[in-house]
């Protein structure tokens, strides 16, 4: 399955020459094995490991894995006990379109993607991290599942252009470009279904080679839709709350979220005034948003909840975020400084 890709004879016959292209004797290299019970919670650990470079052949690897344990399990994935099937990645990459692949495959077979604590993943590997998800069998429908530590490393660059080593022709680099071209479309084209930011894949075609994006702050994960396990987090007071007012409407309305934008958004002035009703205030137009910051139990665990208004009595709710409570530290909090612990995002 080539990932939505409208298959064409041209697209075909295309594919046939990139798959010549490549080493026909790899099959498969990355090391893939199963590592824990078929279905956990994702924070306890890895039910199948993937290490290595990732090459042709890992998402055939892979669903030998996979596709007796769902075929035997009719009640898979089991979103009552969160317990699901958790493939660890840890990679500095590969074939970036067999990375598409592999997203495509755990997307559509309800896998939970993890980076291990201290762990890498990068390029092709970050790709297939994307996937991660999970069928919630209700009408809430299909909800990312994709954790990060927050000493786990995830990085994403353009797809390289694959030569030979030695003696490459013009034809060479025609197949190796159109290659590289057709991996771009084909993860612009599945951008939606893998929740991909618009921001993230820009900036993904604009870091080539050694220079990566690197997703490592809290407004990476709240933007790019990346849930955190093995963390702790500030109490929640007036400056916690300060914090989470601001990430939501920012991350609303896509103020200052981004990294281009960071440098231009003066965290020391964040304030909030309290105002009526027990609200905080603050004036990020001209006039006044309202904000509620309050803890609500969803999903099997704790999360945080801002709403905000232009009315006092939140009559106009123009911000409602539920969030993870990395939502009270500033955006551009690196994850390597949250406080370690044994929470997991919901």
């Amino acid at each position: 399955m080539v990932l939505g890709l409208k298959l064409t004879r041209e697209v075909f016959a295309f594919l046939a020459v990139v798959a010549l292209w490549a080493d026909p004797s790899v099959v498969g290299a990355a090391n893939i094995f199963v590592s824990g019970p078929m279905k956990m919670d994702a924070s306890t650990g890895c039910s199948i490991s993937l290490s290595g470079q990732i090459e042709t052949g890992d998402v055939a690897a892979l669903s030998q894995i996979v596709d007796p344990v769902i075929a035997e399990d009719d009640n898979y994935p089991d979103f009552r006990t969160g317990a699901q099937i958790v493939l660890c990645l840890q990679s500095t990459g590969g074939s970036f379109l067999e990375g598409l692949r592999l997203a495509e495959y755990v997307s559509e077979k309800a896998i939970t993607t993890k980076v291990i604590p201290g762990g890498t993943c990068l390029s092709a590997c970050a790709l297939a991290f994307m996937g991660g998800n999970l069928d919630t069998r209700s009408g809430v429908g299909w909800l990312s599942s994709r954790y990060l530590h927050p000493t786990s490393t995830l990085g994403f660059h353009a797809p390289r252009l694959d030569l030979p080593e030695d003696g490459f022709t013009r034809k060479d680099v025609d197949r190796a470009y159109a290659s590289a071209l057709l991996a771009i479309g084909l993860v612009s084209q599945n951008a939606k279904k893998l929740r991909l930011s618009q921001t993230l894949l820009t900036d993904m075609v604009n870091h080539i080679g050694d220079d990566l994006e690197m997703i490592d702050t809290v407004d990476d994960i709240a933007v790019n839709d990346i849930k955190l396990y093995g963390y702790d987090v500030v109490p929640m007071d007036e400056r916690a709350s300060s914090f989470a007012c601001w990430n939501a409407f920012r991350w609303e309305f896509h103020v200052g979220s981004f990294e281009h934008e960071l440098d231009n958004f003066d965290w020391t002035a964040v304030e909030m005034y309290p105002s009526e009703n027990g609200l905080l205030s603050f004036t990020p137009f001209d006039g006044v948003m309202y904000c509620s910051h309050k803890v609500l139990a969803l999903g099997g665990g704790d999360k945080d909840q801002v709403v905000q208004s232009e009315r006092s009595d939140l009559s106009d709710v123009r911000v409602n975020v539920v969030s993870a409570p990395w939502i009270r530290m500033p955006g551009n909090t690196p994850l390597r400084q949250i406080p370690l612990g044994s929470m997991r995002d919901f």
